[in-house]
């Protein structure tokens, strides 16, 4: 159920999940430098590591010298119903007859 403080919320943060965060020091002050570097806030260089260690996260079973060839998903895989799919008109070449007539194998 939505209530009227939750959209007033919603509207002001913009997010639904606030998280605390408690670290050392000398972490703060490298994330103080870093926010400052990129001219971020230190809350959106906190929300892009996250998002970048969600993404990653995705990628440990990999093996390090391929993540970077992987891209993971933006959106699960869908199953699309035969009936759904292209299907060439009739009479037309497959993409087997294209190749072999591309390369001269008729």
């Amino acid at each position: 159920m939505t209530t009227l403080s939750t959209i007033r919320y919603r509207k002001r943060y913009r997010f639904d999940m606030a998280v605390n965060v408690r670290m050392s020091e000398e972490l703060a002050e490298q994330l103080r430098q870093v926010s400052a570097e990129q001219g971020k806030s230190q809350q959106e260089a906190i929300r892009e590591a996250i998002e970048l260690y969600v993404r990653d996260f995705k990628l440990r079973h990999y093996p390090p010298e391929v993540r970077h060839l992987v891209t993971p998903a933006k959106r699960p895989y869908r199953h699309i119903p035969r009936s759904e799919r292209f299907t060439p008109p009739p009479g037309s070449m497959d993409s087997t007859e294209m190749i072999r007539e591309m390369r001269g194998d008729r």
